[in-house]
């Protein structure tokens, strides 16, 4: 029977289908599985033969229900809503990264099938109280942060692989995610060292020292990407020292303190990994500065020392969160800092430099640092803004795609162009997001296997029946929105090969 598909090995093919006929615990019904199994069983095999890795697909799937358990409720939910089939097969076909999520956590089978068959993107203030309520007088929030963000990663990514949300609003409600963990954290932190060391003060007027967690960017755009790291920078108002007596210590110290915790809850431990990875060296002087610094400190050294990356990579700079309404000071500052006036042309040698040697530090079919690819795009569009800020604030956008309408608002770009730019940051973060679905880690390389390609493409909807002719058109696309991408980086910022 297993002949008619196209499985390389049908050994496993035929193991895996016997496992999806038996319930993994004594107390369930063997003969119920085996059941709604038999009369969703042609559908299932037609759905997984149609995907790009016929044998990975089905493996995963059995991982996946097997970790799930109760496997009948879901072929009884397949056997009445044949859609939600479909969309669980291209599920375990697209993502090791969703299903290694499913497999490493059991009991996920409501989130899963609220996934499957709910159509319900989530704004960001929804995200916020639902986790604020989960975590609700929690002493330990680990557990449940954990549950919470591979719940939605879940809904998320099933959401992206079914083609419910363009790229934009799937990085938006993954970045939302991450921010909310981020924000939960760092009220946690704050209230456990206060509780101990009490409130920081400011010296000069007796009210509490206020904070902030700056996000940069992919967070700071809100549009992360699976995988990405966040890259943060911790801020707070004034030095003075807290308020308990006989137990004080400097504001200093105890915002270096809860940030170094927030860190460490960030990073998970050696069972468990990393909820989010942090990359912290975007804050003033890099690595070797202090963790935390104040906000005059921060303006100080963006108007004295700051390298020309620091302050491209300030134009992505957004407040994830603050206390006592400081994020708007941050964000004045912020903005006060980009909108100063450039030297023009010293600023188009260094980003060309900076762009040539992002791209022998890389193969030319990465996405992100080769030619045409993500950084491009990002160049193209955080240069025309340090330029132009100074006389059109409203430029400045850390959301590349706002950033761009932006842009072609003011007449900098032309429509043309901007409808260019736009495809073409669709296709990449798209392509992107699909490589590290596949993959289960950062990725930005275009496979070189052809099986791979194939894959890629096929999962992309490149859907010829030739697979020659659908890898053929996949790459035909990369190639246009890479050249595409490179010319207009020459025609406004310059050549790389200018810099030498």
């Amino acid at each position: 029977m297993l002949g008619r598909y196209p499985f390389r090995d049908r050994q496993t093919a035929h193991h895996n289908l016997m496992a999806l006929a038996r319930e993994d615990f004594l107390f369930l019904s063997h003969a119920r599985c085996r059941h709604f199994l038999a009369a969703i069983a042609p559908r299932l095999l037609q759905a997984v033969a149609r995907t790009a890795d016929p044998d990975m697909t089905l493996t995963n799937l059995e991982r996946v229900s097997a970790s799930l358990g109760a496997k009948a409720i879901l072929w009884e939910l397949f056997n009445f809503n044949p859609p939600s089939l479909r969309l669980y097969v291209e599920l375990c076909a697209t993502s090791q990264f969703l299903s290694q999520i499913l497999t490493t956590n059991p009991g996920m089978i409501d989130d899963l099938m609220d996934s499957l068959v709910v159509d319900r993107p989530l704004p960001a203030a929804a995200i916020k109280a639902e986790i604020a309520e989960l975590t609700k007088g929690a002493e330990d929030l680990a557990p449940i942060l954990w549950s919470f963000r591979n719940k939605e990663w879940v809904r998320i990514g099933t959401r992206d692989i079914l083609g419910r949300e363009p790229i934009r609003q799937v990085t938006r409600e993954l970045a939302d995610v991450a921010e909310a963990v981020v924000t939960q954290v760092a009220r946690d932190q704050w209230k456990r060292r206060a509780d101990r060391f009490g409130t920081p003060i400011r010296p000069g007027d007796g009210r509490r020292d206020r904070w902030a967690v700056l996000a940069l960017g992919k967070l700071g755009g809100r549009e992360l990407n699976y995988h990405s790291d966040l890259d943060l920078v911790f801020l707070h108002e004034e030095n003075g020292t807290t308020s308990q007596a006989g137990r004080s210590i400097s504001n200093e110290q105890f915002v270096t303190e809860v940030a170094q915790r927030v860190l460490k809850a960030l990073a998970g431990d050696a069972s468990t990994g990393p909820l989010y990875r942090v990359d912290t060296r975007l804050r003033p002087h890099g690595a070797s500065g202090p963790l935390v610094v104040t906000l005059a400190s921060f303006r100080q050294y963006f108007e004295e020392s700051a390298h020309c990356w620091e302050r491209l990579a300030l134009t992505r700079a957004r407040v994830i969160f603050a206390t006592g309404g400081f994020g708007r000071h941050v964000s004045d500052a912020i903005r006060e800092i980009l909108c100063r006036p450039v030297h023009q042309a010293s600023l188009v040698q260094e980003v060309l430099a900076m762009r040539r040697r992002l791209e022998e530090s890389r193969r030319r079919n990465d996405l992100k640092r080769g030619i045409g690819g993500l950084a491009d795009l990002e160049f193209i569009v955080q240069y025309l803004m340090l330029i132009h800020a100074a006389n059109q604030p409203d430029l400045l956008r850390p959301n590349l795609w706002e950033a761009l309408d932006a842009l072609q608002r003011a007449a900098i770009l032309p429509a043309a162009v901007h409808a260019e730019l736009r495809e073409a940051y669709d296709f990449l973060r798209t392509v992107e997001g699909r490589l590290r679905l596949i993959h289960d880690r950062a990725i930005a390389d275009l496979p070189d296997n052809p099986a791979e390609l194939l894959g890629l493409s096929r999962r992309l909807n490149y859907q010829a029946t030739d697979p020659e002719e659908a890898v053929g058109a996949f790459l035909a696309d990369a190639d246009r929105h890479s050249s595409c991408t490179r010319t207009i980086f020459e025609r406004y910022v310059g050549s790389p090969r200018a810099a030498e």
